[in-house]
């Protein structure tokens, strides 16, 4: 071969690498172990929805996907961490729906800008409440609680997690469309509440599945309905708020999946495709089913509408109610 087919052939090469498109950044994510941060104590819906990831998403990138639990402040210290972190998709957000649809509205400050820090990869999961009546309360349907509530003088009680909690909103969105005269009492967390409920202290509550489930099927609680969009598979007979006559009542928490901002769009096209993947698995979905999450995914432009929508409505009802969460 002639130096000069040689010559031909060597910037035939280097003109063919010069043509390739340079790599994206997906293509070196991830580079090192992944941080999935949550923002609540283990053991939780939360927690098990970053542990059933880390699991599947381990073996599919290549490096240890670890679950980092930072509780605490609504939420919000965990999700400061992430805030603050680097754009680059190794530390992202297990989101619930209180930090950019309630916390907002709720409080006067905030370590960040709720609405900029983040980038929605996808929603993960919806963990509707079930409207529970303990033995304060002869009503075994929604029509007959209002029924009830209005014909006592001093009105209804309703238990929640604390004030400005999903909980308290829930009750007060019920409040708001049914015109009655609710009376809050607010609790520090769900289980104590639940307590009091089962004794009689208190009439009803917006209860997570997981909490009010078990004291429904022994029968210390009647369930009357439920808050989200669709039944629960924990509870198939059980009505949502719709079915049970409350024209546009829908309360439905859920938990998504964020990054910082800034986050480029091939990394947050990539976790969302994977992390997608791997919530079609069967056992995730079944597993979660037992945590009262009914698995949903979306894009993360969908989430952001969904945000919207919800960050709308729970600024008006806030604003009516007057709740200060500080």
């Amino acid at each position: 071969m002639s130096r000069y087919v040689v010559s031909f052939v060597a910037w035939l090469l280097a003109a063919s690498a010069l043509w390739v498109a340079p790599s994206g950044a997906a293509d070196q994510f991830p580079s090192r172990a992944v941080k999935l941060v949550v923002p609540f104590p283990p053991a939780g819906s939360g927690d098990v929805i970053a542990r059933l990831l880390s699991e599947r998403l381990t073996p599919m990138w290549g490096v240890p996907v670890v679950v980092e639990n930072k509780p605490g402040a609504a939420a919000m210290i965990g999700a400061d961490v992430v805030a603050k972190a680097q754009p680059d998709g190794h530390t992202l957000l297990v989101i619930p729906n209180n930090i950019q649809t309630i916390n907002p509205a709720l409080y006067r400050s905030m370590p960040f800008d709720a609405r900029r820090a983040f980038r929605s990869i996808t929603l993960i999961g919806n963990t509707p409440f079930v409207l529970v009546a303990g033995p304060s309360v002869k009503a075994a349907t929604v029509s007959e609680l209002i029924v009830e509530a209005k014909g006592r003088s001093n009105g209804m009680t309703y238990a929640s997690s604390g004030v400005g909690s999903v909980q308290h909103l829930a009750g007060e969105l019920f409040r708001s469309l049914t015109g009655l005269a609710l009376v809050h009492v607010p609790y520090k967390g769900g289980a104590p509440a639940v307590v009091d409920l089962v004794s009689g202290q208190v009439d009803i509550q917006f209860g997570a599945a997981t909490a009010v489930v078990p004291h429904v099927r022994s029968g210390k609680l009647k369930a009357l309905a439920v808050t989200g969009q669709q039944r629960t598979s924990l509870l198939p007979d059980v009505p949502t708020m719709i079915e049970a006559g409350i024209a546009g009542y829908v309360s439905e928490p859920w938990i998504g999946l964020a990054a910082p901002a800034n986050t480029p769009d091939d990394v947050v096209e990539k976790v969302n495709r994977d992390v997608r993947a791997a919530m079609v698995d069967p056992n995730v979905a079944r597993t979660l089913a037992e945590q009262g999450v009914d698995v949903a995914t979306t894009s993360g432009e969908e989430l952001d509408a969904r945000i919207e929508r919800e960050a709308r409505q729970w600024a008006k009802i806030i604003a009516e109610a007057g709740i200060r969460g500080d």
